[in-house]
């Protein structure tokens, strides 16, 4: 292993070093991109277009295929599959359209190479599965994602039937896990592309110092040197990679995503062989059942109104839907508990876990960098003006704000008002800039009933503020030990709502 600081990545050329200097000196730079640059880079580029056009292209393709009569049979069977059998994302049987093929593409990779997107451990997590090869009776593999109508319909006319075959079969021996991930920036680019490349990558080290801060020069090394100790800094080292499956081995874990971009013709499609899920109660206690791990944005669609470069507010005040879904799933009650508390927090520090503990935890993750990759208006800003201070922008601005809220409230979704760069300039367009992001995977919280409820009980408003509390407590902790990877213009973390 060797040791990283943070700097742009040696495989990523100096020239994308301007759009980091753009967001922190503000300097005039060229608006055009060059004409002679590695053809990698341009790969990069390439791969994170076709994903952000992904949500527009594939409808229209799906609506124009409509215009070839011949392939009528074929989308009028996809559609009524689609909309009217297919149940998948609500039973957690989309575990079976994720598609390793598909996950370990090329273009994948240049995705998390394209800001570049790197992911630090702060201690290890014991993985949730092991995997072994066995001999079953069994359907075939491929008719796991089918519903069950379409089930007996084939093995009725005869077309599938049950015998021996050799299968992968996942056996339960670690925790599941909810990673709640902040801030949702604007399309959650970071978390997305973590999760969705299922590649392997190297693990290095990462010197994290505490209370430093960092000038622009810093950026811009490729051996950053050592700060240098003094009574006012502290030290933690952080395993890195670009790979979520090189730090994390044996916990398959599904990003969620709100239900209706799972009503998008072959978009739908897409999303879940990348793993993704749906984002309701029903669709994580399905994924959780299935010993699946889970990754949740807290903020939702209300978080990305407030992203813009620098800020790092946060929407969590209200948001704990995650810790009660944690609780009605978790298999464990303090009343029963041998371990201590100490005992527990031992284990999590060595990566540690056994049958006495609980089978869910709670696991803070934190996005440095997420609200940097795009400029975008701030509506919110001009809600609360003092009478007889509005102007015409204000006036305006509160008005776009409505009307993303509204839009918000009937389709669960927003859209923020964006402008960053294009393919072949600097200075407008939709794409996110060139940034790196830096994603923290903090301590598990190992969620346990508590104040005398027992599993199965109801849960209570207690237990949930409880936990709350202390996962507030844990991510500002993690916040605080790992600002290192913070822009010099960033503000500090805050719960606005």
């Amino acid at each position: 292993m060797k040791s990283m600081g943070r700097t742009l990545h040696t495989d990523i050329p100096k020239s994308a070093i301007h759009d980091k200097q753009n967001m922190t000196s503000g300097d005039k730079i060229n608006s055009h991109s060059p004409i002679k640059l590695p053809l990698y880079r341009r790969f990069t580029t390439l791969s994170i277009l076709l994903h952000c056009s992904s949500i527009i292209l594939l409808p229209c393709l799906y609506f124009y295929l409509w215009t070839f009569e011949s392939l009528w049979p074929f989308l009028i069977v996809y559609s009524v599959y689609t909309y009217i059998l297919d149940d998948t994302p609500t039973t957690g049987a989309s575990i079976y359209r994720t598609s390793t093929f598909w996950r370990t593409l090329s273009i994948y990779k240049g995705f998390i190479d394209y800001f570049p997107i790197i992911t630090h451990r702060t201690v290890p997590l014991p993985p949730t599965l092991e995997e072994k090869t066995v001999k079953k009776v069994c359907l075939p593999s491929w008719t796991r994602a089918l519903p069950n109508t379409v089930i007996r319909f084939l093995k009725y006319s005869g077309l599938i039937s049950e015998k021996e075959r050799t299968v992968i079969s996942e056996e339960a021996i670690g925790p599941r896990y909810i990673f709640a991930c902040h801030p949702h920036g604007v399309i959650s680019l970071g978390i997305t592309g973590l999760l969705c490349w299922g590649g392997k990558s190297q693990i290095t080290k990462t010197k994290i110092t505490e209370g430093v801060n960092f000038s622009l020069k810093d950026f811009e090394i490729d051996n950053p040197k050592d700060v240098e100790d003094d009574s006012q800094t502290t030290h933690h080292i952080l395993l890195s990679s670009k790979s979520f499956a090189s730090l994390f081995p044996g916990i398959k874990t599904h990003l969620l995503t709100i239900s209706t971009q799972f009503l998008l013709p072959f978009y739908r499609d897409y999303i879940m062989a990348l793993g993704v899920g749906l984002v309701t109660k029903s669709g994580i206690a399905s994924l959780l059942k299935k010993n699946r791990s889970v990754a949740i944005v807290i903020g939702g669609a209300h978080e990305s109104l407030l992203a813009k470069q620098g800020s790092n507010k946060i929407v969590l005040n209200k948001r704990k839907g995650f810790i009660k879904i944690a609780l009605q799933n978790c298999n464990r009650s303090d009343t029963v508990s041998n371990l201590t508390e100490e005992q527990i927090d031992q284990k999590v520090m060595d990566g540690k876990w056994n049958c006495e503990m609980s089978n869910i935890a709670i696991v803070p993750t934190y996005i440095y960098g997420e609200n940097n990759i795009h400029n975008v208006f701030n509506t919110t800003e001009y809600t609360q003006q003092t009478p007889g201070q509005e102007n015409e922008k204000s006036k305006l601005l509160n008005l776009l704000l409505k009307m993303q809220l509204r839009l918000k409230n009937l389709t669960g979704f927003t859209i923020p008002i964006v402008n960053s760069r294009s393919i072949f300039n600097y200075d407008f367009g939709l794409l996110p800039y060139r940034r790196k992001v830096d994603i923290v995977v903090g301590k598990p919280i190992y969620i346990t009933r508590k104040f005398g409820s027992n599993v199965g009980d109801e849960v209570t408003q207690e237990e949930i503020d409880y936990f709350h509390s202390l996962y507030i407590e844990q991510l500002m902790r993690l916040w605080k030990d790992n600002r290192m990877f913070c822009s010099p213009t960033d503000e500090e973390l805050s719960i606005v709502y």
